[in-house]
């Protein structure tokens, strides 16, 4: 009785798993998918003293194991009756694998000797080698799935080494507190890149696959393959890495698609009278055209502009006057006396509306963080103040500096008291109470440019929207209108119409661009409606039309500079603006006139200033490096600063230019 129980439940498993591949054949291709995970362990077989130009003592590294693990997909394809009887498939798997291994090797390098005995010392000479690769691995697989669902496969993997580093150390084992001659008990570290290693490797694979599970199209599968390596790790080293590796691997066998079903025509359905047809409703469209382009809703049209850049280089004298026991700069700065024709003001307007000693905390913060690694000396100067006067104006200005963002550690205060009073003139003593500043340890122009732009909207712009209108019967109403941004609508007339925009309407300084709309709706004699919208958004590009460095007005054809600055009675120059010099030189070049103008205070008779007008004059000429015939020097100049303050006189010590575009 157990005899045919048991034959019966072998042909009932026997139908089972023949009807089982039997569908399977016929319900997919011959592709499959998979994907899957191993671990296990890296054998390392070597036979080497010490790694290329890495130096190791006595022993040889001769196997090393490790914990190993790999990711892997990968997709497979079943030959036609390749083998009869026997499922047959070509393997393609895509791992990446990590074949890291730890060499130690354990010597005896002498003994530890006692009063009255002795210690064997021990020490390991460990090699911790991380090596990872990226792999390609071919197999041909068979099975006979009718009988036992177990695969077995065989192959070659090939790929590239993508890390392949070392740590080498020798360590002391044992006894344990004491130390190498270095004082540590670790010596000879070394760490890095595997010198000569290979970047390649291959290798033999065996492997075999138990189908544990299946869900419909996905198979799960526990994995076991051996690896046995063939390629060096290092180049003319008998050094190989073989691997063990169980795993789980999910494959997706893709279905064949599905046969159509057959249609089903049904019968025809008797005719029924047609009614009589109702009119078509009206249609009505907008069609626009730009510049030779048509246009449709949603479209942005954008009107190019000319602009006008206007860049004035300011080149500040860094110092600050101060009234008698006074702590905050002196307020009355640049005054004009005397300027140019109207035409002509814009500059010096510029130049006493960012005069330095009103503006001195803005322009030098800003000129510190374009120059970050640049250190700033304050110097406060006196003859007659107190110490605590003298310190306090250097406190006060680092203060504000500090409070602009600038590090306290890049300013440095230096405060002095100069002796005597022979001065000619009481106002030269007003200006030894002051506050000069050095960047780097030097004293030099500060520059702060001021740029401006002004559009030119001397054009327009013409927009043609066109109305297209479709109806069976007459049309009794017709109503449009465009507008811009909603305001100010314009009626529309059914046919071509022209919409003129000048170019300022397309300017927008917010993100948010113009929107130009246009509707329209219509009415027929039988009672049918349609109405239609276009919305058009608007933008502007600019195109640099002229720039004008330091120029007077929109309209003038002068520029003006503050060359240079003289001390009192002196025509030689302390400090010169090198960005007019070269400005000034190029337009020498290109033929263009050139008006100097020397100045001098007021201090002193007439006569002895229009000679030190003269000195300074021919001074300009030679830091120019022209002949004097190549420009002209005006000693009655148009230009003039007060000497009521400091500023002013130390002004009215320049020399200014005026260069005629």
């Amino acid at each position: 009785m157990t005899y045919r129980i048991k034959l019966l439940l072998i042909t009932i498993a026997t139908l089972v798993l023949m009807s089982n591949n039997i569908l399977s054949q016929t319900q997919y291709t011959n592709y499959s998918i998979f994907g899957g995970f191993g671990a296990g362990l890296n054998s390392h077989s070597s036979d080497f003293a010490q790694l290329p130009g890495i130096p190791n003592c006595c022993n040889k590294f001769e196997s090393a194991t490790n914990f190993g693990y790999g990711l892997y997909v990968g997709g497979e394809y079943r030959f036609d009756k390749l083998i009869e009887s026997y499922t047959s498939k070509y393997v393609l798997r895509l791992n990446y694998a990590n074949l890291s291994g730890n060499y130690n090797v354990e010597e005896n390098i002498g003994n530890l000797l006692h009063l009255d005995t002795y210690e064997n010392v021990w020490v390991d000479h460990k090699l911790d080698v991380t090596y990872s690769a990226l792999l390609t691995e071919h197999f041909f697989q068979v099975s006979k799935p009718d009988f036992i669902p177990l695969e077995f496969r065989i192959g070659f993997v090939f790929g590239i080494i993508l890390g392949k580093s070392f740590n080498q150390r020798e360590e002391i084992a044992s006894p344990q507190g004491i130390n190498f001659e270095n004082g540590a008990p670790v010596r000879q570290e070394f760490a890095g890149d595997l010198p000569d290693a290979s970047p390649l490797y291959l290798g033999l694979a065996l492997g075999t696959s138990y189908k544990v599970a299946n869900m419909g199209n996905l198979d799960i599968l526990a994995d076991l393959q051996y690896t046995y390596g063939l390629s060096n790790v290092i180049t003319d080293y008998d050094w190989k890495i073989s691997t063990l590796r169980a795993g789980v691997t999910f494959r997706y066998n893709i279905a064949k698609p599905e046969l159509p079903r057959p249609v089903v025509i049904p019968a025809d359905e008797p005719k029924m009278p047609i009614p009589p047809k109702a009119p078509e409703p009206p249609v009505i469209a907008i069609r626009g055209l730009y510049e030779g382009r048509e246009i449709s809703s949603g479209d942005t049209i954008t009107a190019v502009i000319k602009r006008d850049n206007y860049i004035y280089y300011l080149n500040y004298l860094p110092v600050l006057f101060f009234e008698k026991g006074a702590t905050q700069p002196n307020a009355r700065s640049i005054q004009m006396q005397s300027v140019p024709d109207s035409d002509e003001r814009a500059f010096f307007n510029i130049l006493s509306q960012n005069d330095f000693a009103v503006k001195y905390a803005d322009i030098l913060s800003e000129q510190l963080k374009a120059e970050p690694g640049k250190i700033l000396t304050i110097k406060s100067i006196s003859h007659d103040d107190d110490a605590d006067i003298i310190a306090s104006r250097g406190e006060s200005i680092k203060s504000q500096l500090i409070a602009k963002g600038i590090a306290s550690e890049r300013i440095i205060l230096k405060n002095e008291i100069r002796k005597g009073n022979d001065y000619s003139y009481t106002e030269l003593i007003d200006e030894t109470r002051k506050v000069i500043f050095e960047i780097d340890g030097a004293e030099r122009l500060i520059q702060h440019n001021i740029e401006s732009k002004q559009l030119l909207h001397n054009t327009n712009k013409v927009v043609f929207l066109q109305t297209f209108v479709e109806s069976e019967s007459e049309i009794t109403n017709f109503e449009g209108s465009s507008s811009i941004e909603g305001a100010n609508p314009t009626k529309l007339k059914n046919g071509q119409n022209e919409l003129l925009l000048n170019s300022s309407i397309f300017v927008n300084e917010s993100p948010r661009l113009k929107t130009l709309t246009a509707s329209a709706s219509i009415e027929n004699e039988a009672q049918q409606r349609a109405d239609t919208k276009i919305q058009l958004y608007l933008k502007h590009e600019e195109i640099v039309n002229n720039i004008y460095i330091n120029a007077s007005s929109q309209l003038s054809q002068f520029s003006y500079f503050v060359l240079a600055y003289s001390e009192f009675d002196k025509s030689d120059f302390f400090a010169i603006d090198n960005t007019a010099l070269m400005y000034i030189k190029s337009k020498i070049a290109e033929g263009k006139s050139i008006t100097l103008y020397p100045l001098t205070d007021d201090l002193g008779t007439p006569e002895y200033n229009n000679v030190l007008a003269r000195k300074r004059g021919e001074s300009a000429v030679r830091l120019i490096g022209v002949k004097t015939e190549q420009l002209t020097i005006d000693f009655n100049s148009p230009i003039t600063f007060s000497t009521d303050t400091p500023y002013g006189r130390i002004l009215s010590r320049t020399v200014i230019v005026r260069i005629d575009e």
